[in-house]
């Protein structure tokens, strides 16, 4: 749960920069969204769907930390 704070706590501090002109990086958060539903499709299994949702905190740090100057469009989508 605190990685999730984190990510949430990151996101809000960029998109109070409102930076419109930043780098807009490559995330598949359609393939995270897809395969979250899928999961849940099988069964409703929840403990491969929390481990979806943890994917994604994990890469979506790793692309915040990883590029500077990130765009608030980013942030959004």
């Amino acid at each position: 749960m605190e990685k999730l704070d984190n990510l949430i706590d990151k996101i809000k501090s960029e998109l109070e920069q409102n930076n419109q002109t930043g780098y807009h990086p490559e995330f598949d958060t359609a393939g995270f969204e897809k395969k979250f539903k899928e999961v849940m499709d099988d069964d409703f299994n929840t403990s491969q769907a929390v481990a979806v949702i943890f994917d994604f905190v994990k890469e979506a740090n790793k692309t915040i930390a990883n590029h500077n100057n990130i765009s608030s469009s980013f942030m959004r989508s």
